[in-house]
């Protein structure tokens, strides 16, 4: 492992990140089990939906990114906004918005997205309702943006160093 990855998992990655090995892939999830308190506090945003399971993303590389940008911000503006937003994809790209940070242009499904940039929403309702049309398994990232606020079907962010995936939501 190089040592600013040592770094940053060593010093910066939250608390209920398990240990896990990343020489070899970039991120690793572990499903929250339904009793878990951390399942509790992430569901409590999806009210009234059907969730099959809620995984923790772990991907030290975007986590760097996000910081160092964070701290860029704080840097040049005294303070940084964080908000919770909901990002909607097809299940089948889960894996490659997990080692790509959400990078739509990469998807197998593709939904609209204002110049190729992932939609975030501010409610996991409507996340959900921008893709219920869709045929395929759904699932919304639990994501924090930095910055301004964050409108109803926008892209609010020129880089991806702006917004860390936290949480992959199955919808059933």
């Amino acid at each position: 492992m190089s040592s600013l990855l040592n770094e940053v998992i060593s010093n910066f990655k939250p608390q209920e990140w398990e240990p896990a090995e990343y020489s070899t892939s970039r991120y690793h999830t572990f499903e929250l089990g339904s009793d878990d308190p951390e399942y509790e506090k992430v569901s409590t945003q999806f009210s009234g939906m059907k969730i099959s399971r809620i995984e923790r993303l772990q991907n030290p590389y975007s986590l760097g990114r996000y910081l160092l940008r964070k701290e860029q911000l704080e840097l040049r503006n005294g303070y940084v906004n964080v908000k919770t937003v909901f990002h909607p994809l097809a299940a089948d790209d889960i894996s490659t918005a997990a080692d790509h940070n959400c990078d739509v242009r990469r998807y197998k499904q593709h939904t609209s997205s204002y110049n190729r940039q992932p939609n975030f929403y501010t409610t996991a309702i409507e996340a959900k309702n921008s893709i219920s049309h869709y045929p395929w398994e759904k699932a919304i990232i639990v994501v924090d943006l930095l910055g301004n606020d964050c409108y109803s079907f926008t892209s609010t962010t020129n880089s991806d160093a702006d917004y860390y995936p936290k949480y992959i939501v199955y919808l059933e």
